[in-house]
């Protein structure tokens, strides 16, 4: 069967969850800690969209002072 990424996503959140409630009932420490790597993950994620971004600035200003290169092309 095949699944689409949205839905398969939610399935993997939904097998996630029902995990995590199941086996770790120790106060919420672990659940903690998976927040905390979520909360990093997220924030390489927004860093990283925050280089490309700039780079990719930096390649249209390039452009505009060549206009004979192509740099993004």
């Amino acid at each position: 069967m095949l699944l689409s990424t949205a839905g398969g996503g939610l399935l993997a959140d939904s097998g996630l969850a029902l995990f995590l409630d199941s086996h770790f009932d120790d106060g919420g420490r672990k659940a903690t800690a998976l927040n905390d790597a979520d909360r990093r993950a997220d924030e390489q994620i927004l860093a990283r969209r925050r280089v490309v971004s700039e780079l990719q600035q930096q390649v249209a200003v390039l452009e505009a002072k060549l206009p004979s290169s192509r740099l993004g092309d």
